[in-house]
């Protein structure tokens, strides 16, 4: 006879220790542990994703810019010090220079994120 133990061992033989936290028998309170764990481990799910693009985009020597009127994001390169989007929203610039492109088309100045 092989006998399999899964999960620790408790007072009640272990069934407390499979029993779905939203319907435990402390109610609300059981709820609400449970949704702040789930929020914890969401917390820490993002906070990973966000480092690993962090790394990513170091690595590859680009940022990410937000055009700050339709919140479109563009991954470019990182090199400079301003990053312009033309009113087609298709030729994005980029300069070093404190002043804004030439006046033949409208330019709106990307946001790094």
């Amino acid at each position: 006879m092989i006998v399999l133990f899964t999960g620790g061992c408790s007072a009640q033989g272990g069934a407390a220790h499979n029993r779905n936290p939203k319907s435990s028998p402390s109610g609300a309170n059981g709820k609400a542990r449970y949704d702040a764990g789930v929020r914890r481990n969401q917390a820490t799910v993002d906070a990973t994703h966000a480092a690993a693009v962090g790394t990513t985009n170091h690595m590859a020597d680009v940022n990410d810019y937000r055009d700050p009127n339709t919140g479109q994001t563009y991954k470019v390169s990182n090199q400079y010090t301003h990053t312009y989007l033309d009113s087609t929203g298709r030729t994005i610039l980029q300069t070093n220079s404190a002043y804004a492109p030439g006046p033949d088309t409208i330019w709106r100045e990307l946001q790094p994120r």
